[in-house]
């Protein structure tokens, strides 16, 4: 089934707040939704800490070669979103459980 919302985190050297983040996305009390992780290449911890969820998570992980810049890394997480509606969350957000 085609996921009516998708959320996009894209993150970039967030250790601090990307688990509670992803963590806030996955416990959604709507359940017709993706969730696409989407680094910039960074250079901190957060990339082990978003590899330690999916291994008890499902959600897409995509993470850069490289830095592309802010802007074209939060496009290219909505280019490979499926959903209808796409909410971005910023790595250092966190979401309501009803918010979607």
């Amino acid at each position: 089934m085609k996921p009516l919302v998708s959320i996009v985190i894209p993150t970039y050297n967030r250790e601090k707040y990307i688990e509670e983040c992803i963590l806030s996305a996955l416990n959604q009390t709507y359940d017709n939704i993706e969730i696409i992780v989407i680094d910039n290449n960074s250079t901190d911890s957060s990339n082990l800490i978003i590899k330690r969820l999916r291994e008890t998570f499902a959600f897409r992980y995509i993470r850069n070669n490289e830095n592309i810049g802010p802007v074209n890394n939060w496009v290219a997480g909505i280019e490979k979103a499926k959903g209808y509606y796409v909410k971005i969350l910023f790595s250092d957000d966190t979401l309501l459980p009803n918010a979607v």
